[in-house]
């Protein structure tokens, strides 16, 4: 099958957009013609880009083909799911109808069925040197974390009551705990994994009790805010017992957290001013359960020296110790080493900048979006 052309979609999230524009100039490297553009269109508008521009096939990210309503063409659909929910929606809703399936991460880490992880194929994000350009400046940051903040649980919140089919289960106070004192984590607990442990507390009232019937928003406490804020409070926290010169960036409620918001910098989204942040940070922070994703990458490719949290999931296509070398390319910490692991890397000038350096020149060898558009095309081909 020869490729000409290919439309690539995505909505209108500012780090969606990157992933967009980066996969457009990965696909124009390799001489195909890129019509990349956002939010999704509606079937009406994307029956109008098939008859103008004709592509091969059309990309989308966040977006299965059966969960385009009211379209009936036929035609080559590639989707690329990287979330579970966004806007609000449940992303596994009608998911499904692609003739070519991406996953970032394992779906049923992410809370889609578990079959779906045998079915699917995946693809790891990416980074642009030329946005991401390496070079030396001079530090004005210790530390640096750039990434969402979630809002502090009030004692409101905590002592409101969890029903289920109509029956009382408890407090989110007490469910919290719960999660708390079952080790429950952000980098080392699946979304499914932690409904277990919903199942386990809400059964405790009423062994009949069903928990998919609680709230959404409940659910989503427990399946995530609970286990990110968990991580992300310790990891700052850490940060600033060590140093007064940290940088805190991104999205959420900074403003709620006294300790936080004297060091946050604002939400920065450009390129070229993440860039910056990387570049004159002595030891960017990350932490979660994924650590390929496109903004430890993006550090990488600038040399910046990155500490990247020990997970679950390491030593899979996903963890990125099957890419780099800890040590050589990045240092990799969990929450019990963190403060050791962090000073020393403050104090080592000379490590951090072979880290840095290393990083970058292996990034730029096989993590770059051109890679990612070259395992596109071949995959599409052998359909």
């Amino acid at each position: 099958m020869k490729i000409e052309r290919v439309a690539v979609f995505g909505l209108d999230f500012p780090n969606i957009i990157n992933q967009i524009m980066g996969l457009r100039e990965g696909f124009r490297h390799l001489g195909i013609d890129v019509l990349a553009a956002w939010p999704h269109p509606n079937a009406l508008v994307l029956e109008n880009v098939l008859d103008s521009f004709q592509p091969d096939f059309v990309f989308e990210i966040n977006r299965s083909r059966n969960q385009i309503p009211e379209l009936d063409e036929r035609f080559l659909h590639v989707c690329w799911m990287q979330d579970i929910q966004s806007l609000g929606e449940r992303l596994d809703q009608d998911f499904g109808g692609s003739d070519l399936t991406y996953f970032i991460f394992p779906p049923s880490a992410m809370g889609y069925p578990r079959d779906l992880d045998e079915e699917v194929s995946y693809l790891l994000p990416a980074t642009s040197p030329d946005l991401f350009e390496f070079r030396v400046e001079q530090p004005i940051f210790d530390f640096s974390f750039i990434g969402q903040m979630f809002a502090p649980i009030s004692e409101a919140l905590r002592n409101r009551a969890i029903e289920a089919e109509g029956r009382q289960c408890g407090t989110i106070g007490e469910l919290l705990d719960f999660l708390e004192l079952k080790g429950v984590r952000h980098s080392t607990h699946s979304i499914q994994e932690t409904g277990v442990v919903l199942d386990e507390f809400v059964r405790r009232y009423n062994p009949d009790i069903d928990s998919s019937t609680i709230e959404p928003a409940i659910k989503n406490l427990s399946d995530e805010y609970f286990p990110r804020l968990r991580e992300r409070r310790q990891l700052l926290d850490g940060a600033l017992d060590i140093s007064g010169k940290v940088g805190f960036f991104g999205t959420g409620p900074w403003h709620e957290w006294p300790r936080f918001h004297g060091h946050f910098g604002g939400y920065i989204s450009r390129p070229s001013k993440m860039a910056e942040v990387f570049r004159r940070t002595k030891v960017n922070l990350h932490n979660g359960p994924c650590s390929m994703i496109a903004r430890v990458l993006d550090c990488m490719a600038t040399g910046g020296a990155i500490m990247v949290n020990r997970c679950r999931w390491d030593g899979t296509p996903f963890g990125i110790d099957r890419h780099f070398t800890a040590g050589r390319h990045f240092v990799e910490y969990d929450f019990d080493n963190f403060e050791q692991v962090a000073r020393k890397t403050l104090d080592d000038s000379d490590g951090r900048r072979r880290i840095g350096a290393d990083a970058a020149k292996s990034v730029r060898a096989s993590h770059t979006w051109r890679h990612r558009a070259e395992q596109i095309l071949r995959d599409v081909s052998s359909l």
